[in-house]
């Protein structure tokens, strides 16, 4: 696995560079495959990336046309209540862009029966990347955020994730009252790049638990179920979240 960490002066220093990454990585991709495959996250972080990105000049410079977005996680949608994702998502980046509706790939918040949302979901990715039984998709990216508690997608202290060859999974998440489906890591970890977007002096003090050599680094820690088998793995990190880290400064 390679592994690198980048630390930057301001969110949104953060969100402009982690829009050039993803500009790169697209335009090397599409190059290459003729298409592009991200599975996006939730959160503040993301929110201000999708701003970025669906904004000139950097919208201007990518081929929509050749993008797919899926959902790391996304929440049920009840009435009167939460904000989906996918919502928060569509209104950020979706409706500033022309993304062909067959491109974006979303776990059905409005379903009653979230066991059978994720089910609908993994038969989703399945098709996209014509898997195999047992197969894991290939993801050119995941973004994911990562919680003070060090959860990450919809991975939660405690929550059982199942096993492979697993793809999506449903559960109720007792911390916010909610029921999620969100990809398992079985799903995650074979994607070519992963890249956490980490921002904010809440989230110090996991940082340097995942992070830093003399942290207590523990395997009841969601996030650290993110081990990719073959691909780049990048934590992008502002001054806050780093600032517990050695030469973050």
């Amino acid at each position: 696995m390679e592994s690198q960490i980048k630390i930057f002066d301001s969110p949104d220093d953060l969100s402009f560079a982690a829009a050039d990454e993803i500009l790169r990585l697209a335009g090397k991709t599409i190059s290459k495959k003729g298409s592009f495959t991200v599975a996006l996250s939730g959160g503040v972080t993301p929110k201000r990336l999708y701003g970025v990105i669906s904004s000139p000049p950097y919208t201007d410079r990518m081929t929509w046309s050749k993008v797919h977005f899926f959902m790391d996680d996304d929440r049920q949608e009840v009435p009167k209540g939460n904000k989906t994702d996918l919502l928060m998502v569509q209104e950020t980046m979706l409706s500033k862009i022309s993304l062909p509706e067959a491109n974006l790939h979303a776990i059905q918040t409005k379903a009653a029966d979230f066991v059978q949302a994720a089910a609908v979901y993994e038969a989703e990715i399945k098709k996209h990347f014509k898997l195999q039984e047992g197969a894991a998709p290939v993801f050119d990216l995941v973004l994911l955020g990562l919680g003070a508690d060090g959860h990450t997608a919809s991975l939660f202290p405690g929550i059982p994730v199942p096993p492979p060859p697993a793809l999506a999974f449903s559960c109720w998440v007792e911390s916010v009252r909610e029921h999620r489906v969100s990809l398992t890591p079985f799903a995650i970890n074979t994607a070519t790049d992963i890249i956490f977007m980490v921002e904010g002096e809440r989230k110090a003090s996991m940082i340097r638990q995942i992070l830093s050599p003399e942290g207590s680094s523990s395997p009841g820690v969601p996030a650290q179920l993110i081990q990719p088998l073959q691909g780049k793995l990048t934590w992008m990190l502002d001054k806050q979240a780093a600032k517990f880290l050695k030469n973050s400064a």
